[in-house]
């Protein structure tokens, strides 16, 4: 393969490995809520976009080299190389910081041995639809599984980059009261004690809506 040919797979192959990064990375965040849906398509496009740019800017341009055009490259196409490998850095050093939080590997691993699902609910009849239509709700849990819970409301308060402070009850009868009264607008349960709930009231689970679930 001559110097031309090397150049054109080299160009490819960092614009292919920019695209799974990219993919990746919009993945990540999402899942660990660091991204609104909106702002996740928003930042896909603009990165898309910037990656077929740097790739169209890679391209050598025909010179004259002793009285012939020849594709050689310049220094625009080194730069946008630089650019573009600087950008994949920073999704690779993005990603695998994401990727660490617990969110990501309950979402891979599913109901792990040591795992518990966990889930934020409000009524059915609130117009929420995403966590991040919770910002300035009142929280509530049972503080019978305090330490966990206290896990989720940590990973809640990043999302929503506010301080929680839920209130805490001792029963199940108390919580559920808590919720329907609108003492609360959100309830965060471990999804082991829904039949617990359901035994209060048979319809709970009609009644709400589960916004955001956490495996913790």
């Amino acid at each position: 393969m001559d110097k031309q040919g090397k150049n054109i797979v080299q160009r490819r192959l960092l614009f292919m490995i920019s695209l799974m990064l990219i993919f990746m990375f919009l993945l990540v965040s999402y899942i660990n809520d660091e991204m609104h849906f909106t702002s996740s398509l928003f930042m896909g496009i603009s990165l898309l976009l910037v990656n077929m740019l740097l790739y169209k800017l890679e391209k050598p341009r025909l010179i004259k080299v002793k009285g012939k055009r020849v594709k050689q490259p310049i220094g625009i196409n080194y730069i946008a190389k630089v650019v573009q490998l600087a950008i994949c850095i920073f999704l690779i050093v993005g990603s695998w910081t994401s990727f660490e939080k617990k969110q990501v590997f309950g979402w891979m691993k599913g109901y792990a041995q040591d795992r518990e699902r966990y889930s934020v609910l409000v009524e059915s009849s609130d117009k929420a639809k995403s966590l991040y239509d919770l910002n300035n709700s009142a929280f509530g849990y049972m503080s019978d599984d305090a330490h966990r819970i206290n896990d989720v409301v940590e990973n809640i308060s990043l999302s929503l980059k506010q301080s929680i402070t839920p209130c805490i009850y001792s029963t199940h009868k108390e919580t559920l009261a808590a919720l329907y009264s609108t003492k609360i607008q959100v309830l965060i349960i471990n999804e082991k004690d829904r039949s617990d709930f359901e035994k209060i009231d048979k319809d709970f689970s009609r009644k709400t809506k589960v916004i955001k679930s956490y495996i913790i």
